[in-house]
């Protein structure tokens, strides 16, 4: 599996996401990826779901093997953010 920093270069290159959650958990790695807008088809359904955190715009997401996620969003400005929410165990 990869780690997160592989997926998300900008984790390990851009210094605006050095005190993000985001950042903490760039070495971790991820264990499914999630998308949030398209039609799925049959065979492809488990890839799309909502992201569980309150954030809104966000376009995939990452979950991780610490039980934590890590979304893809993009801003009214066409800026990326990458908020983190711990998932519910069970």
């Amino acid at each position: 599996m990869p780690e997160l920093k592989q997926i998300l270069p900008a984790l390990a290159r851009d210094a605006r996401f050095k005190g993000s959650g985001a950042y903490t958990f760039r070495e971790h790695q991820v264990t499914a990826i999630r998308l949030t807008t398209g039609a799925p088809c049959s065979t492809h359904a488990g890839l799309f779901d909502r992201w569980p955190g309150p954030e809104a715009n966000i376009v995939e997401w990452y979950v991780l093997d610490n039980g934590y996620a890590v979304g893809k969003g993009v801003d009214n400005n066409g800026e990326e953010f990458y908020p983190v929410v711990q998932l519910e165990s069970g």
